[in-house]
């Protein structure tokens, strides 16, 4: 395995993990969100517009977090053949 190659693996790892890490961070978000939609749900409390903004901006995070995980799993997979793996 050449410098290049292990330079890719490198980078390929460090983003997947920073993708899990954004995800795993944005998860006590989550459950506040899904848990003020109970509420609402229950007719215990409101909801506005602000509350939709957070929920739409924590889904494209989650969504971007997703995108960025499986692009770098992908790059991976390219560089480590299964029967490597």
């Amino acid at each position: 395995m050449g410098n290049d190659q292990k330079e890719v693996l490198d980078q390929s790892l460090k983003t997947a993990l920073w993708a899990v890490d954004l995800m795993v961070d944005t998860l006590p978000d989550m459950l506040a969100r899904a848990t003020a939609l109970e509420d609402v749900a229950r007719g215990r409390a409101d909801f506005n517009e602000n509350d939709a903004a957070e929920i739409k901006n924590w889904v494209e995070a989650m969504a971007y977090g997703f995108g960025v995980l499986r692009s770098s799993l992908a790059d991976l997979r390219v560089q480590i053949p299964e029967d490597q793996g």
